[in-house]
C-alpha cells in the first residue's frame, strides 16, 4: 500500500509539473497570438483563428491543453499579406500555419462566409475571431477523422467544446447538407461522449443518439 501511494503521489506531481509547464507556455501563446491579431488588424488582413487557444478557453482551468501551432485561416487573396506580417513578427516559438484543407476538402462554406459566422472573443485588451460554435465544432470533428483519431488530445476538445454549446446552437449549420460528413461527425460526437463521458450542453439530432458503430470506438482505442 505505501509503495502504491508513493507511486500515486509521484504521478501527481509530474502531472501539476506539466500543467504548470502548460500554463506558462499559454502565456508566451497568448502574447504572440495578441501581437498577431493587431498586426493583421492594422493591415486590414482577416483572419480566424483555428483550434488551440479557441478551444483551450473551454477547459476548467489553464495548463490543462498544451499549445502548439497557432493555426490561421485567412481569405487567398490575402495570403501573401499574411505571410508577410508573420515574417516580420519573427513567429518562431509558435509557428503560425495558413495550411488548412478540412475547409476545401469537406467545406460547404467558403472564407466569406466562415468569417461572417465568426465572432470575436476577448484575448487581454485585444480581440482574436474565432469560429462560430457549429463551424468550430464540424471542423474538429473532421479534422479528427482526415488524421485517424489517433490523438487522444484531439477527442478531448470535442469533448470540451460539446459542453460549452451555446443554447443557439444550430446543429444543422454543424451537420452540414452531405449526409455522408453528416454521419462522420455524429459517430465522431458519439466517440466523444462513450469514452470520454461528454455531456452536450445541447440536446442531440434524433439520427444522432445512437450514430457510433461499436467498430469504430474499438479503431479509435486501438
Amino acid at each position: 500500500i505505501q509503495g502504491s501511494q508513493r507511486h500515486s503521489i509521484s504521478l501527481s506531481n509530474s502531472l501539476n509539473k506539466t500543467r504548470l509547464e502548460y500554463a506558462a507556455q499559454a502565456i508566451q501563446y497568448e502574447q504572440q497570438l495578441r501581437d498577431l491579431f493587431r498586426s493583421f488588424t492594422s493591415l486590414g488582413i482577416r483572419a480566424i483563428l483555428l483550434k488551440g487557444w479557441s478551444i483551450a478557453r473551454f477547459y476548467p482551468a489553464p495548463g490543462l491543453r498544451p499549445l502548439g501551432d497557432i493555426d490561421l485561416l485567412v481569405a487567398d487573396s490575402e495570403r501573401n499579406a499574411a505571410q508577410e506580417a508573420i515574417r516580420q513578427l519573427k513567429c518562431e516559438r509558435f509557428p503560425v500555419d495558413l495550411n488548412h484543407d478540412e475547409f476545401s476538402r469537406f467545406g460547404e462554406s467558403n472564407f466569406d462566409q466562415l468569417y461572417e459566422r465568426s465572432e470575436q472573443s476577448s484575448l487581454q485588451d485585444s480581440a482574436v475571431r474565432v469560429l462560430s460554435p457549429e463551424d468550430q465544432l464540424r471542423l474538429l470533428c473532421l479534422h479528427f477523422l482526415k488524421h485517424g483519431g489517433w490523438r487522444p488530445l484531439w477527442l478531448c476538445d470535442i469533448a470540451a467544446v460539446l459542453e460549452k454549446l451555446p443554447a443557439t446552437f444550430a446543429w444543422e449549420h454543424c451537420l452540414g447538407r452531405c449526409k455522408r460528413y453528416a454521419e462522420w461527425i455524429a459517430c465522431t460526437i458519439g466517440a466523444a461522449h462513450k469514452l470520454l463521458g461528454a455531456q452536450p450542453a445541447v440536446e442531440l439530432p434524433s439520427f444522432n443518439r445512437h450514430a457510433t458503430p461499436l467498430w469504430f470506438l474499438s479503431a479509435i482505442l486501438k
